[in-house]
């Protein structure tokens, strides 16, 4: 299970759903993602931080996102963007990856993907390209 880490590493089994405060996801963010042909479900919380030290949490088993809503919106869309580039990694062939080595090469993409996608303009979107 990989995860975006504040402080410590729990198994997601420690985050029962008992312990989370689940909220309504914060306007303009998903509430399930299409990854690579799959439905991945995101579910805010307010106390993943708090409780787990944990900005964001995801679980390729059950293709869950979990995304504490206590960060600033701009570091709430990074770990979503993070946790995003986890499920893709989960989905596609590297899903065997080692979970330290992972997030090494997603706390350094992370960060250059969001750059690119902040700077560029959506050519990705249009028809004519």
């Amino acid at each position: 299970v990989s995860c975006a880490v504040r402080r410590g590493s729990k198994q997601m089994s420690q985050i029962g759903p008992a312990s989370l405060e689940r909220v309504d996801p914060p306007h303009g963010f998903p509430a399930e993602v299409d990854v690579l042909g799959q439905t991945w479900r995101i579910v805010y919380c307010s106390n993943l931080t708090t409780e787990h030290g944990l900005y964001g949490r995801t679980d390729p088993a059950q293709r869950l996102i979990l995304i504490d809503t206590s960060q600033a919106r701009t570091m709430m869309e990074d770990t979503l963007w993070h946790e995003l580039l986890h499920a893709a990694l989960a989905t596609s062939a590297c899903h065997d990856l080692d979970d330290i080595i992972e997030e090494r090469v997603l706390r350094t993409l992370t960060p250059a993907v969001l750059s690119v996608l902040k700077k560029t303009r959506p050519w990705w979107r249009r028809r004519n390209v």
